[in-house]
């Protein structure tokens, strides 16, 4: 008999890239078999205790997976008109949940001093800004201010594959383009002012605020609500600390939902 090849050793860590690793292992079967050199093959009684060995180690990982909770992260999209304290209620959500990470975007506008690449954003020039969106490496991008900002689709799979969960803080329009890619990775929240006089009171309030602007400010506001009814949740923010609180209850229970639950399937097929 003549061997041909090794199958890899299954990888012992927990997630969603040791099964993966393990589903492909099942898959090739042509790694190691003998020939009897009459053009006649078959599978070595090593290889199939091997194989069973493999479905023990995802068994086994499967169960440390439950046990220890491992879900696949998901995408908490942000969304409120200027004034409305979402910027602030991100900050706290962030400091407060140790799962829970800003999404860092891509941007063509100028670094400034205290700002990190690849911390604070990703800077690139025009062209490369142009050149990633030729190469559709965006879940979203939009241009603000003269300047063009995205959302990398590498930079959200890679977290929400390995149980991370992310924060993005983005309009209707780049929440559109999302749900577009990843309908299922996502939860959707709009944080409303407690009252239009209120809103009229903070957006006055910033120093920066001509008549002109304010007006401009104003009717932006109106219609980034006019789109609250695209969301899942609807939050007034009426008191920071008390939306905050509503959001991790939120959190908490999406994490939950079934398809969050990385291989609960096949652990509840090992119950049975």
């Amino acid at each position: 008999y003549y061997h041909f090849g090794l199958p890899p050793t299954p990888i012992s860590y927990p997630g969603e890239n040791a099964l993966r690793s393990l589903e492909n292992i099942l898959k090739t079967d042509y790694l190691f078999f003998v020939s009897d050199g009459n053009g006649k093959h078959r599978f070595s009684k090593t290889y199939r205790l091997h194989k069973k060995n493999i479905r023990l180690w995802k068994n086994k990982i499967l169960k440390e997976m439950m046990l220890s909770k491992i879900k696949r992260g998901l995408v908490l999209i942000v969304s409120s008109p200027s004034g409305a304290g979402k910027t602030t209620i991100c900050k706290k959500l962030i400091q407060d949940i140790e799962n829970l990470s800003l999404s860092v975007s891509v941007t063509t506008r100028l670094k400034r001093q205290n700002e990190i690449d690849g911390k604070d954003y990703f800077f690139k020039s025009d062209e490369e800004f142009d050149n990633m969106v030729k190469e559709k490496k965006f879940l979203e991008h939009a241009r603000v201010f003269g300047y063009s900002y995205g959302t990398l689709k590498s930079e959200i799979n890679s977290k929400i594959t390995n149980g991370i969960n992310v924060i993005v803080d983005i309009d209707w329009q780049g929440t559109r383009q999302i749900e577009e890619h990843i309908p299922n990775d996502i939860v959707k929240i709009f944080i409303l002012p407690p009252s239009i006089k209120e809103l009229k009171k903070r957006l006055g309030a910033r120093a920066t605020e001509t008549q002109d602007s304010f007006k401009k400010r104003m009717s932006e506001a109106r219609k980034e609500i006019s789109h609250y009814n695209e969301y899942d949740f609807v939050i007034i923010n009426d008191d920071v600390q008390e939306s905050v609180n509503k959001i991790k209850l939120i959190l908490n229970s999406e994490s939950l939902r079934r398809h969050r639950q990385v291989g609960l399937s096949e652990f509840v097929n090992d119950l049975k």
